[in-house]
C-alpha cells in the first residue's frame, strides 16, 4: 500500500499503528516483529528520499490545501470540513465522484444495500463486539481511511477514498450474521430484511453493469486515444515526428508506446511551444491548437497534423 499510491504513504502507517489493538502480553512480540518488518520494507523509500530530497512530496504540494500562508486554525477547519464531506451519503449513494474518469455519472459510488448492511454492522460491532480487537481495528481503519483524502483540495476524490468501501464490505459481516441468527425474536422479519437487501444489491449492481457497457466513452484523460494517433503518425513517411505538448511530460506517451512496439525513439523529436515547426513536418500535439496546418486525425486532447 505504501508504494502503490500516494495516499498509501499515510494510510499504511495508520493501519500499522492500528495493530496496537491486538497488543497483548502473549502477542506483543508478533506485533513488534510486524512493525520491524514493515520498517525494513520502507528502507528503499528512505534511501530514495535522501538521494532526491523533495521529489516524492512534490505531487502533494500541488494537491493539498496545507500552505505556509494558512494558519493552523484554517488548516484544521478545512480538514474537518473535508473529512465530514468524505462521508457524505449524497456523494456516495446519489451523485458519485464528480470526476468522470473515476466514475459513471448519474449513479452513486456505492450500492445502497451494502451501505445499509454496513451501517447495521457498525451498530452490531459497537454493541456486541466492542471488546474484540479485530472489530476495534476495523472500526479504527474505517475512521482513519478518509484522512489522506481530507488533506487534499479535491472534493470527494474516490481514488483517495478507496479504502472506505473495503471496510464497509467487511462491516457487512456482523450485520449478515445478526440477520441470519437463529437466536432472538423476529427471525422471519430479519431473514426477509436480508433477502430484500441482497436483491437490491443485485438489482442495482446489474443496472450499473448495463449502464457502464452501453454508455458512451466517459472521459478524455491521460493517454486516451494516444495509441491510435501514434499508429497513424508512424504509418506516414515524415521523420522525425515532432512532439509538441502543453505539459512537459506528455512526450513520454510516444516514448512508452514506441518502446513497447520496438519502434526506435529516434523517430521522435521533442519541440517546445516557442520553437517554430519546419514546413512539412509531422506533429503529434497535446492540448495545443495548430495554425496553418493540415489535420490528419484528431481525438480528444491529441491531434496529428502536418505543418504548412
Amino acid at each position: 500500500m505504501f508504494y502503490t499510491y500516494s495516499v498509501g504513504r499515510l494510510l499504511a502507517p495508520f493501519f500499522a499503528l492500528g495493530l496496537v489493538f491486538f497488543f497483548t502480553r502473549k502477542r506483543w512480540r508478533g506485533i513488534v516483529l510486524t512493525w520491524a518488518v514493515f520498517g525494513l520494507t520502507l528502507l528503499p523509500f528512505a534511501v530514495f528520499t535522501l538521494r532526491h530530497p523533495g521529489a516524492l512530496s512534490e505531487r502533494f504540494k500541488h494537491v493539498t490545501f496545507v500552505k505556509p500562508e494558512h494558519t493552523r486554525a484554517q488548516i484544521v477547519g478545512r480538514f474537518v470540513q473535508n473529512y465530514a464531506k468524505n462521508f457524505s451519503p449524497r456523494s456516495w449513494l446519489v451523485s458519485g465522484d464528480p470526476e468522470p474518469r473515476h466514475h459513471l455519472p448519474g449513479m452513486g459510488s456505492l450500492l445502497i444495500g451494502v451501505v445499509i448492511l454496513a451501517l447495521l454492522g457498525i451498530v452490531v460491532a459497537l454493541v456486541r463486539h466492542r471488546s474484540e480487537a479485530w472489530w476495534q481495528f476495523v472500526l479504527y481503519g474505517f475512521a482513519v481511511s478518509p484522512i489522506p483524502a481530507s488533506l487534499t483540495l479535491d472534493h470527494f476524490h474516490t481514488l483517495r477514498l478507496v479504502a472506505i468501501p473495503v471496510f464497509l464490505i467487511v462491516l457487512t459481516v456482523p450485520a449478515i450474521e445478526c440477520l441470519l441468527s437463529e437466536n432472538g425474536e423476529w427471525r422471519k422479519a430479519r431473514r426477509a430484511t436480508l433477502t430484500v437487501l441482497v436483491l437490491a444489491i443485485l438489482l442495482q449492481g446489474a443496472v450499473f453493469q448495463w449502464r457502464f457497457r452501453v454508455s458512451l466513452p466517459r472521459v478524455d484523460a491521460f493517454d486516451s486515444y494516444y495509441q491510435e494517433l501514434l499508429a497513424t503518425a508512424l504509418r506516414r513517411s515524415e521523420r522525425p515526428i515532432y512532439l509538441l505538448d502543453k505539459t512537459p511530460a506528455a512526450y513520454v506517451y510516444a516514448f512508452w508506446y514506441a518502446t513497447l512496439h520496438n519502434v526506435n525513439v529516434n523517430n521522435f523529436r521533442r519541440a517546445s511551444v516557442n520553437e517554430p515547426i519546419p514546413h512539412g513536418a509531422l506533429v503529434i500535439s497535446h492540448e495545443l491548437p495548430c495554425t496553418n496546418c493540415e489535420i490528419i486525425v484528431e481525438r480528444g486532447q491529441f491531434r496529428v497534423y502536418v505543418q504548412k
